[in-house]
């Protein structure tokens, strides 16, 4: 396994940043689309922001499959 790099660049900062934005305005359109009775759609939506979350905590999700493959080895 390749040893992973260090996540400082700003390219890297802005990208987290984005994902993390992204997330948080789909959460409170999931809240609208709610409010006016789209279910269906809110959880889309949900969902959508909650792969967007995920997105912003990719590299620590990296650094914790990197543990764990290390301890079933």
């Amino acid at each position: 396994m390749t040893k992973r790099r260090q996540h400082s660049s700003l390219g890297d900062m802005v990208s987290t940043a984005a994902f993390l934005g992204m997330s948080l305005y789909l959460l409170l359109a999931g809240f609208e689309l709610q409010a006016d009775g789209r279910l269906a759609s809110a959880i889309g939506v949900w969902m959508a922001g909650g792969l967007c979350f995920a997105g912003s905590i990719r590299y620590p999700i990296a650094k914790l499959y990197d543990r764990l493959e290390r301890l079933r080895k």
